[in-house]
């Protein structure tokens, strides 16, 4: 068993993410997930339910970063007053908010149904 070089990711650098290798590698029949020859299509099952928790890991990343944005729109000061002030930023921060919330409605729905 080896591994490949790290992948460049934009973010989630907490998970790190490499190919692995097996070379001359034996399992034993009892070891084997599904019926031989369908590794792939298992592979792709498996996908199926976790592209759900990496919707609700990027989830969790937006809503980070629409509360870290409404703390800084409160100390960021322009002509004398926070921007948060300003109806254009409360524009975008509701934007923000909306886009995070329809997010979360699909995710728990997509969960919802992958349960079922």
């Amino acid at each position: 068993v080896s591994f490949g070089a790290p992948e460049k990711k934009l973010g989630i650098k907490g998970s790190p993410t490499r190919e692995v290798y097996l070379d001359n590698v034996r399992i034993p029949a009892d070891r084997m997930i599904g019926a031989e020859g369908t590794g792939f299509a298992t592979a792709m099952k498996t996908l199926d339910h976790t592209r759900i928790t990496i919707a609700a890991q990027a989830l969790g990343i937006a809503q980070g970063a629409l509360d870290y944005a409404k703390g800084y729109v409160k100390e960021r000061k322009q002509f004398g007053k926070p921007i948060a002030d300003f109806q254009g930023i409360q524009f975008m921060l509701a934007d923000m908010a909306m886009k995070i919330e329809a997010a979360r409605a699909l995710t728990y729905q997509a969960a919802a149904a992958s349960e079922r």
